[in-house]
């Protein structure tokens, strides 16, 4: 086992088998139930957002950029940003589509990223 820094992050690697330690690159990425997002969010307040949001897209205030997609050895990658100058939101959504991520690093095929920052 050996320690390798990728872009600011200490990833554990098995030097036998080349395979980044599972729980090294967890403990990096908060991740969120539906039980923990629905103890902070109430449908009241959620519903009133998302309403804020669309009548933003439908007035054309939001600027909402084309999707990014990036092809990559092994997978491809999928950046959506967008920003509500009314609300001063900004959100970006990242998908990443690896197919070999199962076994090479018992992580999901599919792995999502969602960033909010609201100055409102």
């Amino acid at each position: 086992m050996f320690r390798k820094v990728h872009k600011g992050q200490i990833f554990t690697i098995d030097e036998t088998t080349k395979k980044m330690d599972r729980d090294s690159i967890m403990s990096k990425i908060l991740v969120l139930s539906r039980t923990d997002v629905e103890s902070v969010l109430n449908m009241k307040e959620t519903i009133e957002v998302i309403e804020t949001a669309f009548r933003e897209l439908s007035e054309g205030t939001a600027i909402l950029p084309q999707r990014i997609v990036i092809p990559t050895e092994g997978g491809i990658s999928l950046y959506m940003p967008a920003f509500l100058p009314q609300t001063r939101s900004m959100a970006i959504k990242v998908v990443t589509v690896y197919e070999h991520n199962p076994e090479k690093f018992s992580l999901p095929t599919i792995l999502v990223l969602r960033h909010y920052k609201y100055d409102g």
